[in-house]
């Protein structure tokens, strides 16, 4: 067989078939307008490499960087406390430090501020 009569038939209706095949995808690509992917995405599956690796991979990523988000959050928290925890004890100490002082009515004022430099033992506790 080198052509013919025999061939052109078969060959005309996939030529049909194909261009039938090639309206339908068209028609299907105007509804991918409104998707969005990433360009990335295509260049890996391009390459024939499996799109749900990399999915994985950009959920570890992800993972990572709200793990990361959630420690600074925890982080600040307890930071803030031991701020308060500091201005508590802060204003204690300087409530005996003026009682002393005008408890001795000014007499052995060195005695009384170094009496209440060395810090008593407070608790500290986090508050809701």
């Amino acid at each position: 067989m080198n052509g013919g009569q025999e061939c052109g038939k078969p060959f005309v209706n996939n030529i049909s078939n194909y261009i039938n095949e090639l309206s339908l995808i068209g028609d299907l690509s105007a509804e991918l307008d409104e998707m969005a992917f990433p360009i990335a995405l295509c260049d890996y599956i391009d390459q024939g490499k499996n799109p749900d690796l990399q999915m994985k991979q950009n959920y570890m990523v992800t993972q990572t960087k709200n793990n990361l988000q959630r420690s600074r959050i925890v982080n600040t928290h307890s930071l803030h406390q031991y701020l308060e925890n500091g201005q508590k004890y802060f204003k204690q100490w300087s409530q005996e430090k003026n009682k002393c002082i005008n408890n001795n009515n000014n007499k052995n004022m060195n005695e009384c501020i170094n009496h209440n430099t060395k810090p008593k033992s407070v608790k500290y506790s986090k508050s809701k």
